[in-house]
């Protein structure tokens, strides 16, 4: 028989969710260690009494697809002007609110990644066109001191 999800049983899931981090925040130190992973997720489904891993993964992926809708929706509402008081119906938006910067975008740390916005920046286009115009500037200068 399958287990039962009423709003009472999702929120509880969100609950046991929230409280393993590993699972669902890429910046945990744990979030690629499958053991760890492994071992929440037997402790959510294990508090929740859901029948297996599998079946709780899928009601969270399918919660939190909602709850980027809804997200949507408030962006939507908030371009038009209209969202300025928007506040869900649906019961688990709130308890999901803690994923909202999960995949927000983090600046760039890498060494060799350019900074566009940097004033002192050059693409290498201007780089590959500096270099032309030294090169026909040697050239003349060459050519100066052959006719003398």
């Amino acid at each position: 028989m399958a287990f039962k999800w009423s709003a009472e049983n999702c929120l509880n899931l969100i609950t046991n969710y929230r409280q393993y981090p590993c699972i669902w925040d890429p910046k945990n130190i744990k979030y690629k260690c499958r053991e760890s992973k492994s071992d929440a997720w037997d402790a959510v489904v294990l508090a929740v009494g859901c029948q297996s891993v599998e079946e709780a993964k899928r009601k969270i992926r399918n919660l939190i697809a909602q709850f980027y809708r809804e997200r949507k929706k408030l962006r939507d509402m908030k371009k038009s002007g209209a969202g300025a008081h928007f506040h869900s119906k649906w019961f688990a938006y709130d308890a999901l609110l803690f994923l909202r910067d999960k995949n927000k975008v983090r600046p760039c740390k890498e060494g060799g990644a350019e900074n566009m916005d940097d004033p002192t920046y050059s693409s290498p286009e201007s780089d590959v066109e500096d270099l032309s115009q030294m090169a026909n500037s040697d050239q003349s200068e060459i050519e100066e001191t052959q006719e003398l």
